[in-house]
């Protein structure tokens, strides 16, 4: 099964629960919770969530400003992890964001489902504060990191932008330097305006067809729709230094006004008069454009580069928002069952005993009044369930939303 995004989570609530252990032991606890929010609904799902119990902490006091700490960085690190979630969405709508952990690959849904502590990364010999201490700077390297080549990207994808414009993508092919290229040369633009080395190219005019010596230039003049044969009756006789006979229209090219190109030869010192007169019958002398072949493999060999580094930092970015949305996600879920684990011995006591699981269930559940109250009874019969325990975050005031038990729900997906 394949999975875009995080769609695997999307649409789904999950809560993270805990009570004190009881006689009846964790096992009861869980059947029985289990049982009964399968009446509430089928797609609930319970789970056990592994929060070890030998965590070091310090001091009653130290335990409630931790608890403070981790809400903020909670909330901290989710806006992070939707950043490169977006990041890595936009570089590619197809790309499957997963779970890179004990060098197997997982679903949101599966890492979700079978979460453990990681002692490697988060040794149970370093206090709480030690570990998220490391968690918050391996968070802030990996974003920085990421801003940084976020950065270089997009100023090289604005160069292409500026060389090859809006039109352009990946897929496209840059000419190469013997000037091969196919189909109708101008798509988008004015003829009037727009810089002529995208559209003269080698496969439209020939060396034959440029003239400059001591005395004789080559222009490009824009005709507009409907006076082709005008201009040849008249360009002759609009200065008596134009060649005569010299007018070439420039096959295949023509704007989204239906103006078109033609050349002309003429005698340097006529160059601005012929301007002038062709400017009264609202013909364009483009003698700001001068056709070289060489000017034009070197700009196609400088965009065929810059495309090229392009795509190479797109395949490194990619793999750096992938990379690193693996990452943040087991830090999130690290720091979440940090939360639980503070929440549970504040209200619980110590020595740490406390029965935690994950549930999960559909976003839409119009249940979730019943479920919560599954949870509470469940707990209330098997397990124990603790006081308020009073932090800066909850001394003015009790949240509607406050449960006598541990009660962290969160949503893996992005929310919109």
């Amino acid at each position: 099964m394949s999975f875009k995004g995080i769609s695997d989570g999307q649409g789904q609530q999950y809560w993270i629960v805990a009570c004190a252990l009881a006689e009846e032991g964790l096992d009861a606890i869980y059947h029985e919770m289990n049982v009964n929010l399968k009446k509430v609904g089928q797609n609930i799902e319970v789970m056990q969530f592994d929060i070890p119990f030998s965590l070091k902490f310090g001091a009653f006091d130290d335990l409630v400003r931790l608890a403070d700490e981790l809400i903020k960085h909670d909330t901290g690190i989710e806006v992070v992890l939707r950043r490169v979630e977006r990041m890595a969405l936009d570089l590619d709508p197809t790309m499957e964001l997963r779970i890179i952990w004990q060098r197997s690959s997982y679903t949101i849904k599966q890492y979700l489902c079978h979460f453990s502590w990681d002692h490697a990364k988060f040794p149970k010999e370093r206090s709480m504060h030690e570990n998220l201490n490391a968690l918050l700077q391996g968070i802030q390297k990996l974003d920085t990191d990421l801003r940084s080549k976020s950065s270089q990207f997009n100023e090289i994808k604005q160069a292409v932008f500026n060389n090859l414009g809006k039109d352009f993508n990946s897929n496209s092919n840059v000419q190469s330097s013997n000037g091969s290229s196919s189909g109708v040369k101008l798509t988008n633009g004015l003829l009037t305006t727009k810089d002529l080395i995208d559209v003269i190219t080698p496969d439209v005019i020939d060396e034959s067809d440029i003239l400059f010596t001591e005395h004789i230039s080559t222009v490009f003049v824009v005709v507009p729709k409907g006076q082709h044969d005008s201009f040849l009756k008249y360009y002759e006789r609009s200065d008596p230094y134009v060649v005569p006979k010299s007018a070439k229209f420039i096959p295949k090219i023509i704007d989204k006004e239906g103006n078109e190109l033609v050349r002309v030869f003429l005698f340097q010192s006529s160059m601005e008069s012929f301007k002038q007169n062709c400017k009264s019958r609202k013909f364009t002398v483009r003698d700001d454009f001068h056709y070289s072949q060489e000017k034009y493999r070197t700009l196609m060999e400088n965009r065929k580069k810059l495309v090229q580094e392009k795509g190479k930092q797109e395949k490194y970015l990619k793999r750096m928002c992938f990379a690193s949305f693996s990452d943040i996600f087991i830090s999130w879920l690290h720091i979440k069952a940090m939360r639980c684990f503070v929440e549970a011995v504040l209200r619980y006591g110590v020595p740490p005993q406390f029965a935690s699981f994950l549930i999960r269930m559909d976003v839409s559940s119009s249940k979730f009044v019943k479920a919560k109250n599954v949870v509470e009874t469940t707990f209330k019969k098997k397990g124990k369930i603790g006081t308020l325990y009073k932090s800066s975050s909850t001394d003015k005031e009790i949240d509607d939303d406050y449960t006598p038990y541990v009660f962290l729900p969160f949503s893996p997906d992005q929310q919109v």
